[in-house]
């Protein structure tokens, strides 16, 4: 009986270790129905998408051909454009009609065969995809004409990355939600300063000589990483110290992170190794979006030692003279493990997912048997 128990805790524990704490999402009514709330959340702190006026994003709505042109537009340029003489006569009387302008002149939009461009219409995957082709310079669109323009499209599209994630049918009509997912996989893509007389790219570059994403280019963001050490409930380097609201700390960095959206950091992630976009800046640099979390990141609360000792002898996960130990956020050493109290919640950390545990978290109860 005692080998049965054994095994099905066994069983539960290696379970747990699959299920990463999910970041908060993005402040809508709806969150809890969004697929891709970190992709959103960026775009939504970018300005380039919003909710409606309930405060709902409703993710599964088809987008319409004039919201995809004020999204393309502002994907393209931060300043509202000037209105240029309608190409379409039915887009003048359109919200959209500067936005419909904009893209027709710059060759990101085009109409129907009767002259019309039925801003009302949705848009589908592939349509969409060859938009942000040309939006983000891997095309002129010269090669998305005639009886072999979706295949041309949809060769560039999964070349670029644009298709990752997003339904396999392309001439579905494409909803909120996998459109933000579109456009965030766009931006990833390396920016393009021209295209050359043949055709091909010329990239934009660093001071490396390196190219830069279209995010970083047009955006001016940049990546960080690293384990969140500090936020406004608690600092990992500081006994009993906290950042101000909004303020996030990564080791490895000199100055704090500030997060527009707070609510993405909470003491879920302290102890947790995260990538951000961020501006960097002289005082604090800027945060956008919601934190990534590292897919090979093993992370599990235990309820008690003796969970902890079936996850050391019946796991390949062990304990090494580099795992850092922390009770209620003060660094401790590892022989307080031999006399935690009873009731302490125990949480390990592996950033790397090689079975080497990089950080223990001890919860301690409270003399009221809360736990802290």
């Amino acid at each position: 009986m005692k080998r049965i128990f054994a095994a099905l805790a066994l069983l539960a524990l290696l379970a747990a270790l699959c299920l990463p704490a999910a970041a908060s999402a993005p402040v809508f009514m709806d969150a809890n129905t969004l697929s891709h709330p970190a992709e959103i959340a960026l775009l939504s702190d970018l300005g380039l998408v919003s909710g409606y006026a309930d405060g709902s994003f409703r993710p599964d709505n088809c987008i319409t051909r004039a919201e995809i042109s004020k999204l393309i537009c502002l994907l393209r340029t931060s300043a509202l454009p000037a209105s240029a003489a309608a190409p379409f006569p039915d887009a003048a009387a359109s919200w959209a009609g500067t936005y419909i302008d904009y893209c027709a002149d710059n060759g990101l939009v085009a109409g129907y065969a009767d002259g019309t461009f039925r801003p009302g219409s949705y848009i589908t995957i592939r349509e969409l995809a060859k938009m942000l082709l040309v939006a983000v310079g891997w095309s002129d669109g010269k090669r998305y004409t005639g009886a072999g323009w979706a295949a041309a499209v949809d060769a560039d599209a999964a070349a670029a990355g644009l298709y990752e994630g997003v339904p396999a049918e392309r001439d579905r009509y494409v909803t909120r939600d996998n459109a933000c997912l579109m456009i965030y996989n766009a931006m990833q893509c390396p920016a393009v300063d021209r295209l050359d007389a043949d055709g091909g790219k010329v990239y934009v570059l660093d001071s490396m000589m390196t190219p830069v994403t279209f995010l970083e280019h047009r955006f001016g963001l940049s990546l960080a990483s690293g384990t969140v050490v500090a936020d406004s409930v608690c600092d990992l380097r500081n006994p009993g110290g906290k950042l101000d609201a909004g303020r996030v700390h990564l080791d490895g960095y000199t100055r704090d992170f500030l997060v527009s959206n707070v609510v993405a950091f909470d003491t879920s992630l302290i102890g947790r190794k995260v990538t951000i976009y961020a501006i960097y800046g002289s005082d604090v640099n800027r945060a956008f979006g919601m934190p990534h979390l590292r897919a090979s990141e093993v992370y599990t609360t235990l309820a008690s030692r003796a969970e902890l000792d079936v996850i050391l002898n019946y796991t390949k996960m062990s304990l090494t003279s580099e795992t850092k130990y922390y009770a209620d956020y003060s660094e401790v050493t590892p022989a307080y493990l031999d006399k935690l109290p009873d009731g302490a919640g125990i949480t390990i950390i592996d950033h790397e997912g090689d079975d080497k545990i990089d950080i223990v978290l001890f919860t301690l109860p409270k003399a009221d048997g809360a736990q802290s």
